[in-house]
């Protein structure tokens, strides 16, 4: 398993590839995903084991993916975003590249790992 960092720079440097863009902000925004993959695997994880998950936390998770669906759209306008099934053993979501290229068993995008961040641990 990859640690937080690894999975930064993993997914930095496939931005980076899919978009030509080789800056500070790519690393920046592949910080931001793998921290929001973090959030959405544990409503992920609630949903499937919280009894107390309920309608307004099905909200909060619909808000989060459309919030981050709307923020990859407007940073580099090739990448898409893809909701992961809900499965909390699955990626949280994907990210559709121009290359089509996937790292996930159904070709569904580039599924984005979680990994705790280190400040929440």
């Amino acid at each position: 398993m990859k640690t937080y960092s690894e999975n930064v720079a993993c997914l930095a440097l496939m931005i980076a590839k899919e978009t030509g863009d080789y800056s500070q902000a790519a690393l920046d925004f592949a910080d931001l995903l793998v921290f929001n993959a973090d959030v959405i695997q544990r409503y992920h994880e609630d949903a499937c084991n919280d009894p107390s998950y309920d309608e307004e936390d099905r909200k909060r998770l619909h808000n989060i993916e459309k919030s981050l669906g709307d923020l990859i759209r407007d940073y580099h306008q090739p990448l898409g975003f893809i909701p992961g099934s809900g499965d909390p053993r699955g990626y949280p979501f994907y990210l559709s590249l121009p290359s089509g290229r996937s790292n996930s068993w159904g070709g569904e995008g580039w599924g984005v790992n979680h990994e705790l961040h280190p400040e929440i641990e």
